[in-house]
């Protein structure tokens, strides 16, 4: 017998960027397990107006196949400001989720995060409804305020309260909490150890479908390819001065994808230009998803930046280069989740953003042994999203019985 689940998220495909990927692939996926997913985003016209000016709405367009039945809800007046506008989607979204809920037979529903402030809400709601109702961090929450310094939660003690008890209630009145990274998961289980057995890590991870891309081994530009899509961090002289170290012995190439006007990757081409590299940065712009992944085949390394001090921080590239078995050089730090995903890899490394030494080093080994796999497919199938929708369906399962 055939199950259905709501799957609420602020964006989803055609557009919504990077944050759309978690629940697209749920969604392609788990018809292949038993339940059909009908969704709740807000209509595509907002969610082009949420996005960040740098990003290209339209670049993973064909990321999923189109759920049974989909509902938008906008919220109740205008907003660019997302927290003012999460908080305005509110009322329009507990208005109409006792209907969906009826007229689909909804058997249980699954809330993906951010935004965070209809989480407490509808979490309320599916108890009144006695429906199961399971909520996915993408991000932290309030735990975040040991990550982010700088953040509103700890600038302004009301506001930090207010996080707190939000982010409280939700967790009491849900189902589970599934998390996209273990470190994350085991955060929220040190900060609740009273709902500690709430709490599942499923992983992000690739879709094999996105990758099987016919493309024919290209001319390279030098003895040593790098690839990077996507916006530098503010974290990258590391980086720089140990390319620069490299540079003055070795040809060696970056080629980046992404928008030259963001601030901070503005930054990095100033500084590559005090550093005398220009010529050896190939910037493309945006390109498609397709060009991107037959550029990564074409690379020697593919380059990976955390967030600093973030030990939950996953980029998506980094599983773009683990689909496509392109060896990694990663700076993030020691312990956290992107180290513990690579650590199987043999031809995967892992330094500190500020370690010029062992960055310089690690480029040195792949100059001089080239290797040309990341790892066994093994290790590299369990992190497709077939994988994390099967966790996933188990755990619905898990909650209906």
């Amino acid at each position: 017998m055939r199950k259905n689940v709501l799957i609420i998220t602020r964006y989803f495909p055609p557009g919504g960027g990077i944050g759309a990927f978690r629940a697209a692939k749920f969604v392609k996926y788990l018809p292949n397990y038993g339940w059909d997913p009908y969704v709740i985003s807000l209509p595509q016209k907002r969610q082009n107006q949420l996005l960040p000016s740098d990003i290209d709405e339209t670049q993973y367009s064909s990321i999923a196949n189109i759920p049974k039945k989909r509902f938008y809800v906008d919220v109740l007046a205008p907003s660019l400001n997302k927290s003012l506008g999460d908080l305005r989607r509110i009322p329009p979204l507990l208005k109409c989720l006792p209907q969906i809920v009826r007229e689909n037979d909804i058997d249980i529903i699954f809330h993906t995060a951010p935004p965070f402030y209809t989480l407490p809400a509808v979490s309320l709601l599916s108890d009144r409804l006695e429906i199961p109702y399971i909520f996915d961090l993408r991000d932290p929450w309030y735990i975040s305020k040991s990550i982010f310094n700088s953040s509103k939660s700890v600038s302004n003690p009301p506001w930090s309260y207010f996080n707190r008890a939000m982010e409280y209630i939700s967790i009491r009145k849900s189902s589970k909490i599934t998390t996209a990274t273990r470190e994350m998961k085991d955060q929220y289980q040190k900060e609740y150890p009273e709902y500690s057995d709430k709490f599942v890590s499923i992983p992000n991870g690739y879709d094999p479908d996105d990758y099987d891309i016919d493309y024919s081994k290209s001319e390279k530009e030098a003895d040593i390819n790098l690839i990077y899509p996507g916006k530098f961090r503010d974290n990258m002289e590391g980086f720089l001065q140990a390319y620069h170290r490299l540079n003055n012995d070795v040809d060696i190439r970056l080629i980046h994808y992404g928008n030259e006007e963001n601030e901070l990757t503005r930054k990095f081409y100033n500084r590559s230009r005090e550093l005398d590299l220009s010529d050896t940065i190939t910037m493309r712009g945006y390109a498609d998803f397709e060009e991107i992944v037959k550029e990564i085949y074409n690379s020697d390394v593919g380059l990976v930046v955390t967030r600093k001090d973030d030990p939950t921080h996953v980029p998506q590239k980094t599983f773009d280069y683990i689909a496509c078995d392109t060896p990694i050089l990663a700076l993030g730090p020691k312990g956290g989740e992107l180290d513990q995903i690579l650590k199987p890899f043999e031809f995967a490394f892992r330094t500190s953003h500020e370690n010029i030494d062992e960055i310089e080093s690690i480029l040195k080994f792949f100059v001089n042994n080239g290797p040309k796999t990341l790892g066994t497919q093994k290790m590299r199938q369990q992190y497709t999203r077939q994988s994390a929708t099967e966790q996933l369906s188990g755990l619905l399962n898990n909650e209906i019985k």
